[in-house]
């Protein structure tokens, strides 16, 4: 006995076809996101981010084109990583969009410009000892640039 077709409604009231919810949608990408982190290259990070990923198109941005040619020779690769975790992932779209690594850049280039500028004069004994002592009341991040500070001018660069 065959059984009876499915009405339209039927197909798409189905799990398969229903459209997450914008709540999901988001978790989602977020899954995708981690599992896109642990899988680039760490010099990668922070330039290529999940877009969107709906009808088993995964849609990338990528910070820059130089980025997104050594992207596309990684793009088979990665492709097969993730269809393990999401096997009704089809493609990998991906456009190059300036704003994705903005965000992350600046600091690098911050950080660059801070090391350059402590090489000009070293500190004196007393300033890294009150430094090393004030240290400890400070938030993390200040912490840790304050003991680059002291590490860099004992080494005498």
């Amino acid at each position: 006995m065959k059984k009876r077709p499915k009405s339209l409604q039927q197909v798409f009231d189905q799990s398969k076809f229903a459209q997450p919810k914008y709540d999901q949608k988001a978790d989602y990408n977020s899954q995708l996101q981690h599992e896109l982190a642990n899988y680039l290259p760490p010099e990668w990070q922070g330039q290529i981010f999940v877009k969107s990923y709906s009808d088993g198109i995964l849609e990338l941005a990528i910070a820059n084109a130089a980025l997104k040619m050594r992207f596309n020779a990684f793009r088979l690769d990665l492709l097969s990583h993730l269809r393990t975790q999401i096997p009704e992932l089809i493609s990998i779209r991906d456009k190059v969009d300036p704003k994705a690594g903005s965000h992350q850049q600046s600091p690098n280039l911050n950080q660059v410009k801070i090391e350059q500028s402590v090489n000009a004069r070293p500190l004196s004994e007393k300033s890294k000892s009150l430094i090393s002592q004030s240290m400890q009341t400070m938030p993390d991040e200040l912490q840790q640039a304050l003991a680059r500070l002291v590490k860099i001018s004992k080494s005498g660069k």
